[in-house]
């Protein structure tokens, strides 16, 4: 069913106390080549203790539409914030982009240009995704120059995306690999409205730790024929953590116990997904081979 919406764009994202990197990223909005009456911005807070609320209006002014959701804290829930988003936004796609990642000028308007060739889910590019980054160095290339000309020295010094080395050896036509959601990261893609809402595909709430709630989104997504395309000109920068998810994952227990609980509950939801099978068996040691430079 076709359903009428006010904006080509609502941008979904995801907050919890990180007002600095929520900043960042709206300072990107703002500067968008697609007319700021285009799209909206959904705010949705995963039980920060923060005022963020009260800042909103401040940190994203007057000239772009904005919604703000609160759900209580209970746990890593940002899927479930994702889905406040879904079920109150007004634009024919959404655009997930999580706190902290900060889009290049044309980045909107590409998105909107890869759906209406046709595409259900469009993954964006991501830059300053890396194992073991140099966090001070990373953050002054990313603080004294636009996001434009940080990419540029981010792509001379290979900090390019990770999965970089899937799209090298299986290509960028996302909708020709077996196994597409397995490059589906929450960090920075785009769904159709019209294809979540049909066929009532939301994140589901069991995660409740970091890990495979973006798998799991993308798994649904394929088994209704979602139709996949890497937009590589839809250029982002990832604003670096303290401590990244990658080194939490290797250096502590529990934090890479509940990651391994996430991925076997992927597993068992979907018995007989050969898809789902491969990337249950393999899961672990991708997460070692994306970081790995070729």
């Amino acid at each position: 069913m076709e359903m009428r919406y006010m904006f080509d764009l609502s941008i979904i994202i995801p907050v919890y106390n990180n007002e600095k990197e929520l900043n960042l990223t709206i300072d990107a909005l703002k500067y968008q080549t697609l007319p700021k009456d285009k799209f909206e911005i959904i705010i949705a807070d995963d039980g920060s203790t923060d005022d963020m609320q009260k800042n909103l209006k401040t940190i994203i002014g007057d000239e772009i539409k904005f919604k703000y959701f609160y759900q209580e804290d209970r746990g890593f829930c940002p899927g479930t914030a994702r889905n406040m988003g879904i079920r109150n936004s007004q634009g024919k796609v959404c655009l997930f982009l999580d706190c902290g990642v900060l889009p290049a000028k044309d980045c909107l308007q590409q998105h909107v240009d890869y759906h209406q060739s046709g595409y259900d889910v469009v993954l964006g590019y991501i830059y300053g995704m890396e194992k073991d980054p140099d966090y001070d160095s990373l953050v002054q290339i990313i603080e004294s120059n636009t996001v434009e000309d940080a990419i540029i020295i981010l792509e001379k010094l290979n900090m390019t995306d990770p999965r970089e080395i899937l799209y090298a050896q299986h290509g960028d036509e996302l909708y020709r690999w077996s196994v597409p959601w397995v490059a589906l990261w929450s960090l920075h893609f785009s769904v159709d409205s019209n294809f979540l809402k049909n066929n009532e595909i939301y994140f589901d709430d069991y995660f409740t730790t970091w890990g495979c709630e973006d798998n799991d989104f993308g798994v649904l997504l394929s088994n209704h024929n979602a139709k996949y395309m890497l937009a590589r000109n839809a250029c982002s920068i990832h604003y670096p953590a303290l401590v990244s998810s990658y080194k939490k994952l290797t250096t502590i227990p529990e934090f890479k116990e509940n990651f391994m609980h996430n991925r076997e509950y992927v597993y068992k939801k979907y018995p007989g997904n050969k898809g789902v099978e491969l990337w249950y068996n393999n899961s672990y040691s991708m997460v070692n081979s994306l970081y790995d430079k070729q």
